[in-house]
C-alpha cells in the first residue's frame, strides 16, 4: 500500500478491494502502521454500511441474543426502554447513528426521567451499538448522579408493622426481611432452602417480560448467600409447610396499607412514616 503525498500538500493512501477502490486522506504523512489502521478502519466501516437494520431491528436481536444469559427482569426492561426511545431514533439506521444522536436522546430522556434511570436507557443503548457498530465511538455526558439517601425505619415503625402482620400471611415475610432479605428472596424461599436454623439464598422471583412471576438465580453471586434465623421462626414456617404463597408486589402492598392505616390514625406523626416507610421497603433490586 504506496501513501502518495498531493500537491496540496495532504498525504494519500489507496487500496483496491473486491473491485472497489477506497481512499484516505492523512493532513500529515502517516506511518506504515497509522496507514495500515486507517485503511482497515474504512473497510469496517464500508462493511457496516452495507447491511440495512434500523436500531429497533438491532435492539430486538440484541436482546434475543442475550435472552439466555440475562434476568427476566432485565429483558422486561430492555423491552420497555425501546417503548420510550424516540421514534427518530428507533427508525434510524443503526450504521447511520451517531454520537450526537445519542447526546440528543439522552437529552430528551433526562427532563422526565430519574439519572439513575437515564444512565440504565444510556447502558441499553450503548450496549447495542457495541454490537452492531462497534466502530462508533461513544462520549455522552450523563445527568449527575443523585446521593441516594434512604430511610432507616425507627423502632415504632418496625413495631406497627409487626402489629399490623400479627396473624396474617405477611408475618413471615416481615420477620425474614428484619434478617436482611430481599422481598423477591422470601417469595421464592422453598422448604428445601432451609436447613436447620440456616437459610440458603439462591434464587428470586421476578417478572418477565410478560409481566409473569417467574423463579430465577440471583443477580451475582455475592447475593448467594447464608443466613441464621431464629430457631423458632424455622420451625414456624416448617410447620406451615411453606414460606409464603404470594408475589412481591402483594408485600409492598400490604406495607402501603399498612402505613395508610397507621397515617389514619395519627395523621400529623404517620403522615412520615407512611412517606418514609412506602420508599425504604417497597423497592427491590436483585
Amino acid at each position: 500500500m504506496k501513501i502518495e503525498k498531493l500537491p496540496s500538500g495532504s498525504y494519500r493512501i489507496r487500496k483496491t478491494y473486491k473491485g472497489q477502490v477506497y481512499t484516505v486522506i492523512f493532513d500529515r504523512k502517516p506511518t506504515q502502521k497509522e496507514a495500515l489502521q486507517a485503511m482497515a478502519d474504512e473497510l469496517e466501516k464500508v462493511q457496516e454500511k452495507k447491511t440495512s437494520m434500523t436500531f429497533r431491528d438491532a435492539a430486538e436481536e440484541y436482546i434475543e441474543t442475550k435472552r439466555n444469559v440475562l434476568s427476566p427482569a432485565t429483558i422486561r426492561g430492555y423491552k420497555s426502554y425501546m417503548g420510550s426511545l424516540s421514534k427518530k431514533l428507533m427508525q434510524k439506521n443503526v450504521h447511520d447513528v451517531t454520537a450526537l444522536d445519542v447526546q440528543s436522546e439522552i437529552n430528551r430522556l433526562s427532563i422526565e426521567h430519574s439519572p439513575k434511570t437515564v444512565r440504565n436507557y444510556h447502558g441499553f443503548i450503548s450496549a447495542v451499538l457495541s454490537v452492531f457498530y462497534p466502530s462508533l465511538k461513544i462520549y455522552t455526558t450523563l445527568p449527575q448522579k443523585v446521593k441516594n439517601d434512604p430511610y432507616i425505619p425507627s423502632g415504632d415503625d418496625i413495631r406497627k408493622i409487626f402489629e399490623c402482620a400479627n396473624g396474617t400471611e405477611f408475618e413471615v415475610p416481615i420477620m425474614l426481611a428484619c434478617y436482611g432479605m430481599r422481598r423477591s428472596e422470601i417469595c421464592a424461599l422453598q422448604l428445601e432452602d432451609i436447613d436447620g436454623d440456616v437459610v440458603h439464598i439462591n434464587k428470586a422471583m421476578v417478572q418477565d417480560e410478560n409481566k409473569e412471576w417467574v423463579i430465577k438465580t440471583t443477580k451475582t453471586t455475592a447475593s448467594k448467600r447464608d443466613i441464621i434465623v431464629p430457631v423458632e421462626l424455622a420451625d414456624r414456617i416448617r410447620l406451615q409447610g411453606y414460606v409464603y404463597k404470594g408475589h412481591p408486589n402483594s408485600i409492598t402492598q400490604f406495607l402501603e396499607r399498612t402505613t395508610f392505616h397507621n397515617y389514619c390514625y395519627n395523621r400529623e406523626t404517620d403522615a412520615r412514616t407512611h412517606e418514609n416507610i412506602e420508599r425504604a421497603l417497597s423497592r427491590d433490586k436483585v
